[in-house]
């Protein structure tokens, strides 16, 4: 068996080997210098050499057993042939040993480590099911206590439910049969009190006297009083046809005092060339527009004031000889003529709407003006402020004119005051402006002041937002126009512009609150509608505002958002992302900054609630 020599300590083994006390060299000097047979000498270098090591600074176990390991080493090759092969046997056994036991206290360096991660992650887990357990236990209680409270409600809605029955169950004998002993009106000591109660008796029964007399004398029965109302219902009746009666007759005196005045006048001046009764008619259209202002009405009332009188079926056959002439007229091509003629008309009965159609159906001749403008012509012409145009034709009359391109001829009508204004009438004036921005053609202002006279308010805010005047607008809305969220919201949305969208941001609501739309109801409207540009030139418009501004507008986001502004924490991170990429990093942090204020809000509250119910 060979022997098992390890290799020399100091070069390989010890980890200080510079710094050893004991230097290979030196240590082979002292090898070579000892006799092979002398342990008296290798005893005198191991304690030589133990000494000077133990006084190194560097001081540790691994050096005293090289030290031992080359005194073993020595006396191995001194000793007999016989002896040094068992001797290199122990000494190897002894290396592995050593070498054992040193990877040993690595590894259980190691394994300590294991045990201790092993022994935490038991504890977590047993902290984690402990905290488990913990909130099931809570859960129970809670579940428990809404049962109780859930009962208690239960309870108390039955206990109230029967007293509010058991109270109005009660008659009114029970009532005063508690109060029996009471007298109203009388304290503790007048009850005990025999002379005020003797007053008392007097006093109640004088009353009780006067209450007899009183039911004979002043009252009657039920049925007696249904009687009496019926027959005071007649004669109010009656009364008030006989007022009507006398009404009717009064006005027919009245109108037959002005047509005689009016008969006498022509009667007195016979030199005028005049028919009596146009004189008559004339004066009583003025009497019924200075009485009734309308023109047509007073004279149907004052013409059929008397069915028996014989100058209505002459009136009808002058009116049917004047209607077939205007046919006549219309029937030969004589436009203007006709239209005279219907514009002059008795009674207006070919001033209407139908008569406007049958010339609006005419041809039109090449090179000659429009048969329906001519007729508009002359009804403006003998139109009058008392007696303006219906609604109807007032707007036929506008769009005649504009189709035409006669601009300046429906703003002289419309000057006149001798249209009614409607809404088409303002649609004909907004239609026909064909301006871009600003309008340099007076359609949009015609247009905005006929539509604030009918109050047809969106059509107004529509004029006003196509003239980029998005602040008299808004104050228009506000002083005159009820409008809702929902309506701001589609002003926006119909008229898309940073500037208005900043004002309503800006301008305090009915409610006194900070804008008449939320900064969400904004951001919200325009990712609904894919404006995701103009959201952005908002946003670089609001940028651009002052700090406090600002705040103001993120406030309102955190305290003032709705439901109905459809706006949840992904749309407003995809509106970060939004600012992120045009460079709008101000505004992206202050929506950041807000979400997350809300979210801390949140949890603060939900916190407090599981507090307060645990």
């Amino acid at each position: 068996m060979q022997s098992r020599r390890s290799p020399s300590p100091l070069s390989v083994h010890s980890p200080r080997n510079s710094k050893s006390p004991l230097s290979s060299r030196e240590f082979r000097e002292k090898k070579i210098g000892l006799p092979g047979a002398d342990l008296r000498g290798i005893e005198i270098t191991i304690a030589d050499e133990l000494r000077r090591v133990k006084f190194h600074p560097d001081y540790n176990r691994k050096e005293c057993y090289l030290v031992y390991k080359q005194a073993f080493d020595q006396l191995i090759e001194s000793k007999a042939v016989v002896y040094k092969s068992i001797l290199s046997q122990i000494k190897a056994e002894y290396e592995e040993f050593i070498e054992t036991l040193e990877r040993g206290e690595s590894q259980t360096v190691y394994l300590q480590g294991m045990l201790k991660a092993l022994l935490s992650e038991k504890a977590n887990v047993r902290h984690v099911v402990q905290r488990g357990d913990e909130l099931v236990e809570k859960m129970a209680k809670l579940k428990t206590h809404n049962t109780q409270l859930r009962q208690k409600l239960h309870a108390i809605r039955a206990e109230r439910a029967r007293r509010i029955a058991s109270a109005e169950s009660k008659s009114m004998h029970s009532v005063v049969k508690e109060t029996r002993l009471l007298i109203p009106g009388l304290s503790l000591g007048d009850l005990t009190d025999i002379s005020s109660l003797k007053r008392t008796l007097t006093r109640l029964e004088a009353q009780v006297k006067e209450l007899k007399e009183a039911t004979t004398t002043k009252f009657a029965e039920k049925g007696q009083k249904q009687i009496l109302k019926q027959q005071l219902a007649k004669k109010e009746t009656g009364r008030d046809h006989e007022f009507t009666n006398h009404e009717k007759l009064q006005d027919s005196c009245e109108t037959l005092k002005v047509a005689i005045e009016a008969a006498r006048s022509v009667v007195d001046n016979p030199d005028q060339d005049v028919h009596i009764v146009d004189v008559i008619f004339r004066e009583l259209a003025n009497y019924g527009n200075s009485k009734y202002g309308k023109k047509s009405d007073s004279l149907q009332f004052f013409a059929s004031f008397d069915e028996d009188d014989p100058l209505k079926k002459k009136e009808a056959e002058r009116l049917i000889e004047y209607v077939d002439h205007f046919n006549n007229l219309f029937d030969f091509g004589q436009f203007e003529l006709a239209a005279m003629h219907a514009a002059n008309s008795p009674m207006g009965i070919l001033r209407n709407y139908e008569t406007m159609i049958k010339f609006k159906q005419a041809e039109v001749r090449e090179g000659e003006v429009s048969p329906l403008l001519i007729f508009c012509d002359a009804l403006m012409a003998t139109a009058s402020a008392a007696q303006p145009l219906t609604g109807a034709m007032s707007s036929e009359c506008i769009r005649c004119a504009l189709s035409q391109g006669r601009l300046d001829l429906a703003t002289h009508w419309l000057a006149q005051e001798k249209l009614t204004y409607s809404i088409p009438l303002g649609d004909a004036f907004h239609s026909y402006c064909k301006c871009e921005q600003n309008c340099t053609c007076t359609c949009l202002p015609l247009a905005q002041t006929i539509y604030m006279k009918v109050g047809a308010h969106h059509q107004v805010v529509a004029c006003l937002c196509k003239q980029q005047k998005f602040s008299i607008m808004l104050n228009y809305a506000q002083k005159h126009a009820k409008f809702t969220t929902e309506d701001y919201r589609a002003i926006l949305l119909r008229n898309p512009s940073p500037e208005l969208a900043k004002l309503m941001l800006s301008s305090p609501g009915p409610d006194r609150r900070v804008g008449l739309l939320s900064f969400a109801s904004v951001v919200g409207a325009l990712l609904d509608d894919n404006q995701h540009k103009m959201l952005l030139n908002v946003l670089q418009h609001l940028s651009q505002s002052n700090a406090e501004d600002l705040s103001a507008v993120m406030t309102d986001a955190l305290f003032n958002e709705t439901k109905s502004d459809n706006m949840d924490a992904d749309r407003w991170v995809q509106v970060v992302d939004m600012c992120k990429e045009v460079g709008l990093l101000e505004i992206g942090v202050e929506i950041l900054s807000m979400l997350t204020i809300r979210d801390a809000l949140n949890k603060a509250s939900i916190a407090f609630s599981m507090d307060y119910i645990s």
